[in-house]
């Protein structure tokens, strides 16, 4: 465990490293958090990680209590470029990955959700949430507190009087008020179980049994045992008067879907209860086996009862006086008041009870709480069955938060592109983007079924392309002879017949800044199935910033500007034809909407599609670039200024994206994934670029969770993009030498995360 830990601290340094990726749906990642990794993506119908804060922030509305992911891993992407000179492939360079998520329920717990982590790291006590979770239609075992159960105070009677005091949420009552009275005398046992065995979400209780020999000494009539199991009570008649031990044994059928709270055995009066054993019977894989519980046993004399039923009527408290019950009780006897509870049928409906001596001095105070609480890190973590959630019981509207850092979108790869003309012994074609946003989400849950989210992306951008770059001949604006109206350009295609200006750009990391978001909204239909829908608008970004190196000096060599520049240009071409320049560029991510579900088909088994447009023709079809402040004052003689737009051609059109997913769970520790994700080619042939070559279509996946504990378990994926390629015909509007040219892509990506639960 402690390796796991360190693990996960280290980790968190590095996710900053860790953004580029290579596996994409054009630029943007076919999935966030490992475990949709592994489904195919698919994340909009389903509400299993807190990785939905990036894909439908809807999805935060289901999830339970204090949760924190993270995900680290690593692509390998492979290009190969081929033409008439070319039969290049990119260097091989693992591109890592990264992304961390956490959520909470309520403002004030976000603390304690960042701090959970490295308390639990180190040992300390950490506050469990107050919800059981479930497992396909079952719960796991938990420390249930029902709808209605019994309670009991026991303390040392003296001469005082003694009341009981109730308040609570209305409609709560409380009834059959009894006195015990301990007795070393072999009387009646009233026995009660204090702990219910923890068993796995796979598991199916079907009986409760209890074993014990039973004596009548008196020959008590109408005499009887009753096992009491959450209200159901079975009940064995003993009215044959007998000092003989005598076996019992009684079966309660339970046909309810929860584990039971609460076992009691109780004997009528006189009766001696002995040996007692009680067992769970549950069904497991087509097996049955049997779980003991835990009895607490002690002699007592059962000496009054009240049957009235007390109700909670208002906020004001409501006094019950136990002077009738407690007056045959003898000062300093040793006793015990047993009752039964019913709590209001709505959610977090609480009774609290108070045993009151006369003075008002509060000896001892009870409360039940309509809510289901995990009772120790030791249960097993909180999973759905296939990645699906059942809705809760009685679970009221309300509000969840989360935050996260994601990779939104990028590529890194580096390969040498030759040109027949004026660089054939190559140019490192460089690209390397990365878009990280900080993500903070929230969403409203309207019951169990509808949940409505929101989420912020505040973006940082870096951006960085080195490599062959070509402009027409016209921006070359400056006049050779002033007075004229003929520009360098316009000499150049009219005289020279050049309409085209060759060279090599290489950029530092541009950086910029901006904000976008995403609005989702899921619904649960029934148990079973989920509908998802989201919606991101264009991201707004400034313009990123930094510097660039442009060189011309083999074109401009070989078309004989030099000539021109000895008796034209300021330097005379003394300085070449490279110089350095400040350079803004225009890219902010597009528009994309998605629809998706999730059916689940058995209790471990989920099916699951998404189908996403995402809008590429409005921000990628060019990218526009303004250069300043050229150092060159030769090149900028011939641009006719110090700064310039440039346009690097990109053309892409709109992407759609189909990803389907299947989930089961062979155990409960185990989750198996598979999916596959189509997504079309966003670049068309004539705009084929080796430096933007997402043009992945088929992507396949493989992944899996395992269970550790009740607070971590882990999780793997495997990402494959299938071979794509793509071929330019006599016609290529990025660069003239890119013509019956061939791109192929292939990659292959390893991912492992880690979930927390508190």
């Amino acid at each position: 465990m402690s390796n796991v830990m360190q693990w996960f601290n280290h980790s968190l340094i590095l996710l900053f490293l860790c953004m580029p990726l290579m596996a994409t749906n054009g630029m943007f990642p076919i999935s966030m958090g490992v475990e949709a990794g592994g489904r195919g993506g698919v994340d909009l119908g389903i509400a299993s990680d807190p990785s939905c804060i990036n894909t439908n922030p809807a999805g935060l509305g289901f999830l339970h209590g204090k949760m924190m992911e993270l995900t680290l891993g690593a692509y390998f992407p492979s290009i190969e470029f081929s033409n008439s000179v070319n039969d290049t492939r990119s260097n091989f360079e693992p591109v890592p990955f990264g992304s961390f998520a956490i959520v909470w329920d309520k403002p004030d717990d976000v603390v304690d959700a960042f701090l959970d982590p490295w308390r639990f790291t180190f040992g300390a006590d950490v506050q469990t949430t107050e919800y059981v979770y479930y497992s396909g239609s079952r719960p796991y075992a938990a420390n249930l507190a029902p709808a209605q159960g019994t309670g009991a105070f026991e303390w040392e009677f003296t001469s005082s009087s003694y009341d009981l005091e109730i308040k609570g949420t209305q409609g709560c009552k409380i009834r059959d008020i009894q006195i015990f009275l301990h007795s070393n005398a072999e009387q009646s046992f009233c026995i009660t179980s204090s702990s219910i065995p923890s068993l796995s979400s796979a598991t199916k209780i079907t009986s409760i049994t209890a074993k014990f020999t039973w004596r009548n000494p008196q020959a008590t009539s109408n005499a009887q045992i009753k096992l009491i199991v959450d209200g159901l009570v079975e009940t064995m008649n003993c009215s044959q008067g007998s000092d003989q031990e005598q076996p019992g044994y009684m079966v309660l059928i339970w046909a309810k879907d929860t584990p039971p709270a609460a076992i009691q055995l109780a004997a009528s009066q006189g009766m001696v209860l002995e040996n007692p054993e009680v067992l769970l019977g549950y069904e497991l894989n087509d097996s049955y086996y049997w779980a003991k519980v835990e009895m607490l046993q002690s002699s007592m004399r059962i000496m009054t009862q009240d049957s009235q039923t007390y109700e909670i009527a208002d906020s004001s408290p409501q006094r019950i006086p136990l002077a009738q019950l407690l007056q045959n009780i003898s000062p300093n006897s040793k006793i015990q008041l047993a009752y039964s509870y019913a709590l209001a049928n709505q959610n977090a409906a609480r009774i609290e009870i108070s045993l009151i001596q006369a003075d008002s001095k509060i000896i001892a105070t009870k409360t039940h709480i309509r809510s289901y609480q995990e009772p120790s890190p030791q249960m097993p973590v909180c999973r759905r069955e296939a990645d699906h959630e059942t809705p809760q019981p009685d679970r009221s509207s309300g509000w969840k938060f989360g935050l996260g850092i994601f990779p939104q979108a990028g590529a890194r790869y580096t390969m040498k592109v030759k040109s027949d003309d004026f660089f054939m012994d190559g140019v490192e074609n460089r690209t390397d983007m990365m878009f990280v946003s900080i993500a903070p989400g929230i969403a409203y849950r309207f019951g169990d079924r509808l949940s409505i989210g929101v989420a912020l992306n505040l973006n940082w951008e870096t951006l960085e392309l080195d490599g062959l770059v070509a402009q027409s001949s016209l921006i070359l604006k400056g006049k050779p002879i002033q007075g004229t109206n003929t520009t360098f350009g316009q000499y150049l295609i009219g005289v020279r017949d050049v309409y085209n200006i060759k060279g090599e750009i290489d950029s530092d990391a541009l950086m910029g800044f901006g904000v976008g978001g995403r609005l989702g909204i899921l619904w649960k239909v029934n148990d079973r199935l989920q509908i998802g829908a989201m919606y991101s608008p264009r991201t707004w970004m400034t313009e990123a910033k930094g510097q660039t190196k442009l060189d011309f000096n083999r074109h401009f060599s070989q078309i004989d500007v030099a000539n021109i520049a000895q008796i034209l240009l300021p330097r005379q071409g003394q300085d070449g034809f490279s110089g350095k320049y400040d350079i803004k560029i225009d890219f902010d991510l597009p528009q994309q909407a998605g629809i998706g579900f999730s059916y689940l088909i058995a209790d471990n088994l989920l099916f699951a599609c998404d189908f996403r447009w995402i809008d590429y023709s409005d921000t990628q079809f060019a990218l526009r670039a303004k250069v300043s402040n050229g150092t060159n004052l030769d090149l900028n003689a011939l641009v006719g200024a110090s700064d310039a737009k440039v346009t690097f051609k990109v053309g892409w059109k709109d992407q759609y994206v189909l990803a389907v997913g299947m989930v089961w769970q062979p155990a409960p520790e185990w989750i198996c994934r598979v999916g596959y994700n189509y997504s079309n080619n966003p670049m068309p042939e004539e705009y084929l670029n080796p430096q933007l070559a997402a043009i992945s279509e088929h992507h396949v996946t493989l992944g899996a969770s395992y269970v550790v504990s009740r607070t971590i378990s882990l999780h793997g994926a495997l990402e494959c993009s299938l071979p794509s390629d793509l071929q330019s015909g006599s016609e290529n509007l990025v660069h003239e030498k890119y013509v019956h040219s061939e791109l192929e892509t292939f990659t292959i990506g390893a991912l492992l995360g880690m979930t927390m639960r508190f």
